[in-house]
């Protein structure tokens, strides 16, 4: 128990860190099958020459998968980073205020990670670039393990599936469903060779509007996402945009990528309004596949290949107009230029609400002014109405 403790509170330092103090208790995995051994065999006595075919001996050389258990808490992970990300500012700066004022304190870790569960697979030959890897987020509790038709196109890229059990759509999505994507992604990154520029997340279903918002809360750790037969507008009231510099990721290199049944009508109608939200932010990275055929279901191997081909292969998407930014900018200015005439005018329920509707449509690009304003209102709103009790008789 100790031991393992120790391991857990190494892990509030940075991965180069925790590889130089203990490279080898990245994660503890059920030992593969004897001919994913041997083919790992191969490619040590190939050398060079095993990492030059790797792309093609990898689609006849198939990995194995297992259960995985981690051992590292990602400091990405830490409850006070994850409301960072996913709350809005104002929201995230009362919080704060409160705490510090009632000297309470946020607990470090939402997951007990030891004690949690995660399928895996790994092919059996890394590309000689690194891994790629996709965290998949399940509907259910179950767990997802690899569909054996999606596993050619795993080997083929050189591409880690990992995707956490108990993290379906009945759990929060912040204390549990969003951290378990994050600390699989962190844990398989330790363990493995991964190419940072090839981590993506996706899921179905509910699993898929998870994984959108996992992408929209850290797009400096993955790099797009595969949408499957779920998703949401990006500035809808499902959403919260994170700090300015992380919306900026998510336009200059996010990749997404839906892929739903054409019969899926209630899910093919969400995309379009998704896809449209995502123009609407300056994100042009969106593909869309539609599978012929079928309803509400996962991708077979063949939609799964393009899925991820589309996710591989395209860049970021062609620029946008030069003025897409500017005029986003223009928006978030005007908005609050119009909640500060309100104050200025003595409005302030008027103020308050406006500038709650701009804070969670605009999230993080709104700030460090929707907090200052959100401060400034509740000051005004206390000197108008001071509290009763401190009246005097």
């Amino acid at each position: 128990m100790a031991a393992k403790d120790a391991c857990q509170t190494a892990t509030f330092g940075w991965p180069f860190a925790l590889r130089a103090a203990n490279p080898t208790r990245a994660c503890r995995v059920h030992r593969p099958h004897a001919g994913a051994r041997a083919a790992r065999l191969w490619g040590f006595v190939l050398g060079p020459l095993a990492l030059a075919l790797a792309g093609s001996v990898a689609a006849r050389v198939a990995g194995t998968p297992s259960v995985a258990v981690f051992e590292h808490l990602s400091p990405l992970a830490s409850s006070h980073e994850i409301a960072r990300r996913t709350q809005t500012p104002t929201t995230t700066d009362r919080m704060s205020r409160y705490l510090h004022a009632s000297g309470k304190r946020l607990e470090q870790q939402a997951i007990d990670i030891g004690s949690e569960e995660f399928d895996l697979y790994v092919p059996a030959l890394p590309p000689s670039r690194g891994y790629g890897l996709l965290v998949w987020i399940p509907p259910n509790e179950e767990g997802r393990s690899v569909p054996r038709s999606w596993r050619r196109e795993l080997d083929r890229r050189g591409m880690i599936y990992v995707a956490p059990r108990g993290a379906g759509k009945m759990q929060n999505l912040v204390e549990r469903r969003i951290p378990l994507a994050v600390h699989a992604a962190y844990n398989v990154m330790l363990k493995y060779p991964v190419d940072p520029t090839r981590v993506y997340v996706g899921g179905f279903s509910g699993g898929g509007r998870a994984a959108l918002r996992t992408l929209v809360a850290y797009p400096d750790l993955f790099r797009g996402g595969v949408l499957n037969a779920g998703s949401d507008e990006l500035d809808g009231s499902q959403m919260t945009l994170p700090a300015a510099e992380l919306v900026e990721l998510l336009q200059s290199r996010s990749r997404l990528v839906y892929v739903t049944g054409a019969q899926d009508l209630p899910n093919r109608r969400m995309d379009e309004r998704s896809r449209a939200s995502a123009v609407r932010l300056c994100i042009p990275g969106v593909h869309a596949i539609s599978m012929g055929g079928v309803g509400h279901a996962p991708p077979d191997g063949l939609h799964f290949a393009r899925a991820i081909e589309a996710m591989e292969s395209s860049p970021a998407g062609p620029p946008l107009a030069a003025g897409c930014r500017e005029s986003l900018q223009q928006q978030v200015e005007a908005g609050l230029l119009a909640v500060e005439a309100l104050v200025e005018a003595g409005h302030l329920q008027q103020a308050g609400a406006q500038l709650h509707e701009l804070d969670q449509h605009w999230g993080g690009l709104a700030a460090p002014r929707s907090v200052s304003l959100a401060r400034r209102i509740a000051a005004a709103v206390a000197v108008a109405q001071p509290d009763p009790s401190t009246k005097t008789p």
